[in-house]
């Protein structure tokens, strides 16, 4: 039939995806913030702090610079952060 024909599956363009990181050092140590980008899509994906750096604010650092590192995109960036309340970020 031809109504099946709006149905069918339209091919998805390839997108180019870039992971890296934000890092912070302190004292000989790193705390860093992971992150994945497609399109406009930045995704904070996982945050390490050593052991001896905690309870310093510095992940919390790291998710306020890479938001207003998207903030200052002039393409701007929608931001999800996993696990850590923030859902979207519109700039």
């Amino acid at each position: 039939m031809v109504m099946w024909e709006i149905f069918r599956r339209k091919p998805r363009p390839l997108q180019k995806v870039t992971i890296g990181r934000f890092e912070l050092e302190r004292d000989g140590e790193v705390a860093y913030l992971e992150y994945s980008l497609s399109g406009n899509i930045l995704e904070l994906t996982h945050t390490e702090v050593p052991k001896k750096l905690r309870h310093m604010g510095l992940a919390s650092s790291l998710a306020e610079n890479a938001l207003d590192w998207a903030r200052a995109q002039p393409q701007g960036r929608h931001c999800l952060f996993d696990g850590a309340g923030i859902r979207s970020e519109a700039p």
